[in-house]
C-alpha cells in the first residue's frame, strides 16, 4: 500500500526484526516531491530539503541535481507530465510541467485486491472517509449528551452491494454491511443497536475490547447506550418523517431492536396529538411498504398480538370497526400503546363511542334505564341526566362510563336490536291501514330486553373505570331487583296485558281489561278505585257471561318501594306495553273490525254483552249535560295538574335564571381568558422570534469563531513546522561552527609550527610546503561539506 498526501509520497514495507524472536515491523518510507523552483532556492542560502538524511543516499545534495530528480520522480509517479516542447525531463521550474497532483489531495494505492471490490467498501471501517448519502443526526438538549447519527447504507457505497454478483470467494470475503454500527466514526464488529437496515454512528462512551482490528462492545456502558439509542429513535420518529419510516420498518422486521430494559417511555416534547400522529403515520407507511397489498386497502390498519389468548376477539373487533388487523410482536404492541398511537382496540372503540354524535331517535325504555342507574350506582355521582345515547353501530362497547361528564354513554344500536325471542313477534298482527296502525306496529316491534344488558354493561364500565369498586355489598343480587322495580315505576301510564300467543296465534291481540271509568283517566298515575266499578267489572267478566277468554290479563306486580300503580313486567314472549290511550283505541278498533254491521249487538248464543261493549256504552255521553260534566271533570283534572306542576315551574325558573347568570359569568371569564391567551400568545411568539434570531446570530458568531480557530490552528502548525526546521538548521550550523573552530585551532597550531620551522630554515622547499599548507587551510572555507 502506498500513500500520497499532497506532494509527499510514502510506501509501506515490512522490515524484519533486528533480533531473534522479534516480529516484523511495518515501516513507512516517505519522500517529499514538492515542485520547488530552483531560482527561489538559489536565493535562500540556508534552505535544506525535507528528509535530507534518507534522501541523501539516492539523491545528490546539490540543489540543481536534487530539483531535477524531484521532477523526474513526479513524472515517473504520474503526478505530472511534460509540457509541449520539452524533450527531456530536466525541469527546474514548476512552469515546465503540467501537474496533476494537488496539495490538498489524499491518495491511497493498494495492490493485491480484487478489482470488483469498491473503494467505499475497502474504506468502510472509517465513517468519515465516504459518508453516506442519507444521514440523520439526533442532537439531545444537553451539551454533554452524545450525538446519535442514523444512516442508510448506499446501494453501491460502503455496503459493497454491487459485489454480490461476483464469485463466491469474493462474496464470502465481504461481510454483511446491513446494520453497521460505528463508534466514534470507527466500525465495530458487534452491533449493539440491533437494527437490520439502519446504521448507527454513536459518539458517546462505550467500553470496547482491546483488540485493535476487531473491537467489540462490552461493559456496563451498553445499557446507557441503549437508553440514548431509544431516545434517539423516539426523536427521529417524531421529527424526521423519512427516518421514521425506516426505523419503523426495522422495528417491525426485528423487534429485538427495541431494548429489553430501556427505562420508561421518554417524555414527549410535543403534544399528545402530534406524537400519536407521528407514530401512526410512520408505522402505517412501514406496513404498507412491507406488504404492497395493503396499499389498496381503504380502511385503517390496527395492530394486535397474535400470540395472546384474546387475539381472536381483538381481531374480530378490529374487523368490525372497519380496519385491517396487523399481527405484531408484543414489544412493538406495547410501544405503540404507550405512545398513544394505537391504544388497546377496546379503548379505541370506547373513544369512538364517546366521540360519536347524539342519536336522533331514542329507543323505547331509555327512561327505565335512566331510573335504574342512580339506584344501582348511588356512589357514582351521576349527572342530572345520567344517560346519553350516541349514533354507534359497532358491536363493542355497549355502554361506557365517562368520568369527565359523569354520564353513561350508550350505543344506539343496543336499543335498536331485538332479542332472539322477540325477533319475529308483532310482524303481521296489525292491519296495514292508516297511520295509527303503522305507529302501533312500530311500537310493538320494539323489545325491552336490551335494558338489562345495558344496565349490566354500565355497571361493568363504571367498576372498570373506578379500579373495581362496588357501590355496596350485594351488588350482583340487587341488580335484577333494581331493574324490575324501575320497570314497574318508571312508566306508571303503561298498563298492558302484552301480546298473547293464544287462540289468535303468535302476535294476536285481545282487547285489554280497562279499569278506569273515563277516557281521560290515563293522565293520572293513581287510578280511581270504586266498588261499583269493581262489581260492574265482575258482572261483565267473561266467566260470568259464560265465554271462554282467549288470553287472561296479566295481574299487576306489587311494588316494593312506593305506593304507586305497578306495571307488570312483560315476559320474553310478549311485546312491550302500550300507553293506555293506545290500548283503549286499539280495543275499540278491533271490536269494530270484528263486527262492523252490528257494533252494539250481543254475542250469538250467549244472551249477554261483552265487557268491552258494556264499558263503551257506559263511557258514551247520554246528553249535553253528561258531555258538559265530562269536559268539566277533565278541565278540573287539568287545573289540578297545573297547580301541582306550579312549584316545579317556579323551581325551574329559579334554576334557569341561576344557570343563565352562571353562563353569563362563564362567558365573561372566557372572553377575558381568550384576550389574555391572545396577548400571551403574541408575547410568546415575539419572545420565540427574538430567541430564534439571537440563536441564529450566536450560531453565526460561533461559525466565525470556528473558522478563525481553524485558521489560527493551521498557522500555528505552519509556525511549529517552521520552528522545527529552523531548530534543525540551527543545530546543523552549530555543529559545523564547532567543526570549523576545531579545524581553525589545528590550522593555527600548524601555522605556528610552520613559521617556527621557516625561521629555522630558509630553504625554498620549506617555503613551498608552507604555501601548500596555507592553500589547503583556505580551501575548506569554500567547500564546507568536505570531510
Amino acid at each position: 500500500m502506498a500513500l500520497r498526501i499532497g506532494h509527499t509520497v510514502g510506501e509501506f514495507h515490512w522490515q524484519a526484526g533486528s533480533e531473534a524472536g522479534h516480529s516484523d515491523r511495518l515501516i513507512l518510507k516517505e519522500e517529499d516531491l514538492t515542485p520547488y523552483s530552483l531560482k527561489n532556492l538559489e536565493a535562500r542560502p540556508g534552505f535544506t530539503f525535507p528528509y535530507a538524511t534518507d534522501a541523501s543516499r539516492t539523491l545528490s545534495p546539490e540543489k540543481v541535481t536534487r530539483v531535477q530528480a524531484i521532477y523526474w520522480r513526479r513524472f515517473q509517479y504520474k503526478m505530472s507530465e511534460k509540457e509541449s516542447g520539452e524533450t527531456a525531463v530536466t525541469f527546474t521550474e514548476p512552469t515546465q510541467e503540467r501537474a496533476f497532483a494537488k496539495a490538498d489531495e489524499e491518495v491511497v494505492t493498494i495492490r493485491g485486491f480484487s478489482g470488483v471490490l469498491t473503494v467505499e467498501y475497502l474504506f468502510s471501517g472509517i465513517y468519515t472517509i465516504f459518508p453516506p448519502k442519507k444521514e440523520w443526526s439526533i442532537l439531545f438538549s444537553s451539551c454533554a449528551s452524545p450525538v446519535v447519527s442514523f444512516f442508510m447504507p448506499d446501494s453501491e457505497g460502503s455496503t459493497g452491494a454491487n459485489c454480490n454478483s461476483s464469485t463466491g470467494d469474493t462474496a464470502q470475503e465481504q461481510p454483511s454491511s446491513i446494520g453497521q454500527f460505528y463508534f466514534r466514526d470507527r466500525l465495530i464488529a458487534t452491533n449493539p443497536a440491533g437494527f437490520c437496515r439502519v446504521g448507527v454512528n454513536y459518539s458517546g462512551s462505550l467500553d470496547t475490547s482491546e483488540s485493535e482490528f476487531d473491537p467489540q462492545v462490552t461493559g456496563k456502558s451498553l445499557q446507557e447506550f441503549q437508553q440514548y439509542l431509544f431516545r434517539a429513535v423516539d426523536m427521529g420518529i417524531r421529527r424526521l418523517p423519512e427516518l421514521a419510516v425506516e426505523l419503523a420498518i426495522d422495528i417491525l422486521t426485528n423487534a429485538s431492536a427495541l431494548p429489553d430494559d430501556c427505562g420508561p417511555i421518554p417524555s414527549f416534547v410535543g403534544s399528545d396529538t402530534e406524537v400519536k400522529h407521528a407514530y401512526r403515520t410512520a408505522f402505517e407507511a412501514a406496513w404498507r411498504r412491507l406488504d404492497p397489498n395493503l396499499a389498496s386497502h381503504e380502511g385503517g390498519l390496527y395492530p394486535y398480538v397474535q400470540s395472546l389468548i384474546l387475539a381472536d376477539e381483538e381481531k374480530a373487533l378490529i374487523l368490525d370497526l372497519g380496519m385491517h388487523p396487523i399481527p405484531v410482536d408484543l414489544r412493538v404492541r406495547l410501544l405503540l400503546a404507550m405512545c398513544g398511537a394505537y391504544p388497546l382496540v377496546k379503548d379505541h372503540a370506547e373513544t369512538l363511542l364517546l366521540s360519536a354524535v347524539g342519536a336522533a331517535h331514542l329507543p323505547t325504555g331509555v327512561d327505565i334505564l335512566k331510573a335504574a342507574l342512580p339506584k344501582l350506582l348511588p356512589d357514582a355521582d351521576l349527572a342530572a341526566d345520567p344517560l346519553s345515547v350516541r349514533q354507534y353501530t359497532h358491536s363493542y362497547p355497549r355502554v361506557v362510563w365517562d368520568p369527565d361528564t359523569r354520564v353513561f354513554v350508550m350505543a344506539s344500536s343496543l336499543g335498536a336490536r331485538r332479542c332472539s325471542v322477540h325477533k319475529d313477534i308483532g310482524a303481521d298482527h296489525i292491519p296495514e291501514s292508516g297511520e295509527l296502525q303503522a305507529r302501533e306496529k312500530e311500537s310493538s316491534s320494539q323489545c325491552l330486553c336490551w335494558i338489562g344488558l345495558a344496565l349490566q354493561a354500565a355497571a361493568s364500565s363504571w367498576q372498570a373505570k373506578n379500579s373495581g369498586r362496588r357501590s355496596r355489598p350485594g351488588f350482583d343480587e340487587e341488580f335484577f331487583h333494581i331493574l324490575l322495580d324501575c320497570y314497574q315505576t318508571a312508566f306508571p301510564a303503561l298498563r298492558t296485558s302484552g301480546l298473547a300467543a293464544g287462540s289468535q296465534g303468535r302476535g294476536g291481540l285481545e282487547p285489554p281489561s280497562v279499569e278506569e271509568d273515563d277516557v281521560l283517566s290515563y293522565c293520572s298515575s293513581t287510578p280511581p278505585r270504586s266498588e261499583g266499578r269493581t262489581s260492574q267489572a265482575s258482572r261483565d267478566s267473561p266467566r260470568a257471561s259464560g265465554e271462554t277468554p282467549a288470553a287472561k290479563p296479566t295481574p299487576p306486580l306489587a311494588s316494593s318501594t312506593r305506593g304507586s300503580t305497578t306495571v307488570p313486567y312483560p315476559s320474553p314472549g310478549s311485546s312491550p306495553p302500550l300507553p293506555r290511550r293506545q290500548v283503549i283505541r286499539r280495543a275499540a278498533q278491533l271490536q269494530l273490525q270484528q263486527s262492523p254491521a252490528q257494533p252494539n249487538t250481543t254475542a250469538t248464543g250467549s244472551g249477554a254483552q261483552g265487557p268491552s261493549e258494556n264499558r263503551e256504552q257506559e263511557k258514551a255521553p247520554k246528553d249535553m249535560t253528561d258531555l258538559f260534566r265530562m269536559f268539566e271533570k277533565a278541565a278540573q283534572g287539568m287545573m289540578g295538574m297545573a297547580q301541582a306542576s306550579k312549584p316545579y315551574m317556579v323551581q325551574w325558573q329559579k334554576e334557569s335564571a341561576a344557570v343563565r347568570e352562571e353562563l353569563a359569568e362563564e362567558r365573561v371569564r372566557r372572553t377575558a381568558l381568550d384576550a389574555a391567551f391572545a396577548a400571551y400568545k403574541l408575547e410568546s411568539e415575539a419572545a420565540l422570534a427574538a430567541n430564534a434570531e439571537a440563536m441564529k446570530q450566536k450560531d453565526a458568531r460561533i461559525g466565525h469563531l470556528e473558522e478563525s480557530v481553524s485558521a489560527l490552528t493551521a498557522r500555528v502548525q505552519e509556525q511549529a513546522a517552521a520552528v522545527d526546521r529552523q531548530a534543525a538548521l540551527s543545530q546543523d550550523q552549530t555543529e559545523r561552527i564547532q567543526e570549523l573552530k576545531q579545524r581553525e585551532k589545528r590550522w593555527v597550531a600548524h601555522m605556528k609550527e610552520m613559521l617556527a620551522e621557516l625561521h629555522r630554515s630558509s630553504s625554498p622547499q620549506v617555503r613551498n610546503g608552507a604555501a601548500s599548507d596555507e592553500e589547503e587551510a583556505r580551501g575548506p572555507r569554500k567547500r564546507v561539506k568536505l570531510s
